[in-house]
């Protein structure tokens, strides 16, 4: 089975997380780029579509190149395509766990 994530630290903390509850080794996990991971540099809305960070692991899911998807459900359209699913969520972790920056630049 061939897991498909996002590059960035949390995505693949996720997606290994996934792995670990379905006894997958973590080599399953294929990174997908996405065009928010390819051009971190133009503001979300000037790509004009929804599904930045989630449209190439849809896609590569649709055509057989992974076996799931594992998204942030933050970056996930509240409309996902008409053939694909939600069918799992990850148990939410403690809900305390937060991130505060020193200063904007952090």
């Amino acid at each position: 089975m061939i897991v498909g994530s996002r590059g960035s630290t949390l995505a693949l903390w996720q997606a290994h997380c996934v792995c670990d509850g379905l006894g997958l080794d973590h080599g399953a996990v294929r990174v997908i780029y996405t065009a928010g991971d390819k051009d971190t540099s133009s503001a979300l809305h000037s790509f004009g579509t929804v599904g930045v960070f989630t449209k190439a692991l849809d896609e590569a899911l649709l055509n057989g190149e992974i076996d799931l998807a594992v998204h942030s459900l933050k970056d996930y359209p509240t409309q996902p395509p008409e053939d694909l699913a939600i069918v799992a969520c990850l148990r939410r972790d403690d809900h305390r766990d937060v991130f505060i920056p020193g200063s904007q630049d952090d």
